[in-house]
């Protein structure tokens, strides 16, 4: 199984972070070239608790 989501914004990226995180592959779409470059290289976009922790330990799994 595997997710998409469509919005890499506050809600998204937070989202896909947290079921990457679980085991599951995510690939998300986001049309802002920053937040796309941050996510892949597992920094967070936001000032989000646990967003950075959460993409750094799910690398393998998420990709925007």
């Amino acid at each position: 199984m595997e997710i998409s989501g469509v919005g890499l914004g506050r809600l998204g990226s937070s989202f896909a972070a947290s079921v990457a995180k679980s085991g599951i592959p995510v690939s998300g779409i986001e049309i802002d070239p920053d937040i796309v470059t941050a996510i892949n290289n597992s920094r967070a976009p936001f000032d989000e608790p646990y967003l950075e922790e959460y993409l750094r330990q799910s690398a393998d799994r998420l990709m925007a």
